[in-house]
């Protein structure tokens, strides 16, 4: 199975946003840690720091997606409302002239007899309970660490960390992935049931952030 996460690169001069790639080769039902780094460097976060004249309308936030969740007619892409898309920085959140970038992503994937469910009848092609389930709660606090601020829109809202112009080279996101339903040959996964949110309740203690961090 390949899993390919894609985001936005913060815009230049030039208004133009591209996508960095970071691919991965998972076990399925393995539950797994995917670690993003040099974020802030590949993705221009520098960028947000300066002000460009020429662009009118300030480009805000950049998004993260899952390559190939999406539905027709681009379903390389998840749309604007799917749950394998997210914020994944933004300017809005913290203070002064910091950026907000995803610490925390908690990615689940559900199979029927090791492939994928859609929906019957429908046009939309992405696949059913499939996506990233929010880091943090209704109240926008981090279930992994309540000291992370949380960005996002809507329900599907996680946990983030404020960087200067001076540290965010120092970017970095954990994605921990986990499997439910069934394999090729019926057999139920079990990473589900060792889902770190399921262990939420111990969150905000600092082991757990560390385990969090390091996993």
């Amino acid at each position: 199975m390949e899993l390919r996460f894609l985001i936005e690169q913060w815009p230049g001069e030039d208004n133009e946003i591209d996508e960095v790639a970071y691919s991965f080769c998972p076990v399925v039902d393995q539950l797994q840690a995917f670690k993003l780094n040099n974020t802030g460097v590949n993705l221009n976060l520098q960028n947000s720091f300066i002000d460009f004249p020429t662009i009118g309308a300030r480009v805000n936030e950049t998004f993260l997606s899952v390559y190939g969740q999406g539905s027709a007619p681009n379903y390389t892409h998840p749309s604007d409302i799917s749950w394998s898309r997210v914020v994944y920085a933004n300017t809005d959140a913290c203070s002064g002239d910091e950026i907000a970038v995803v610490s925390y992503l908690s990615l689940n994937f559900t199979m029927s007899n090791g492939d994928f469910l859609y929906p019957a009848n429908s046009n939309n092609s992405q696949p059913i309970n499939v996506g990233f389930v929010p880091t943090c709660d209704w109240s926008g606090t981090c279930l992994f660490d309540g000291s992370s601020i949380c960005i996002g829109a809507g329900n599907l809202r996680n946990c983030a960390r404020c960087y200067s112009n001076a540290t965010y080279v120092y970017a970095h996101t954990n994605i921990w992935a986990s499997y439910y339903g069934t394999d090729d040959h019926g057999k139920p996964f079990t990473s589900g049931e060792d889902n770190p949110l399921n262990f939420k309740q111990y969150s905000v203690t600092s082991a757990y952030s560390e385990i969090a961090n390091n996993f």
